[in-house]
């Protein structure tokens, strides 16, 4: 899978704020389970294209 298919199925999942985007966690998680990717992949394709992981339940974001 492409990186442009990847970030578009990430896209689906954010939401704007202040006119920036952003994913909650959970979501990033599932994303990382849909595409078959770890969650600091998902992390690294977000932070390549200024979309914030918000609400982490870890704090890793």
């Amino acid at each position: 899978m492409t990186k442009e298919s990847m970030l578009e199925i990430i896209e689906e999942y954010c939401i704007m704020k202040n006119g920036k985007k952003s994913l909650g966690c959970a979501d990033a998680s599932k994303i990382a389970e849909k595409l078959k990717i770890s969650i600091p992949e998902v992390g690294k394709l977000c932070n390549e294209n200024d979309i914030k992981i918000s609400s982490c339940q870890l704090g890793c974001f």
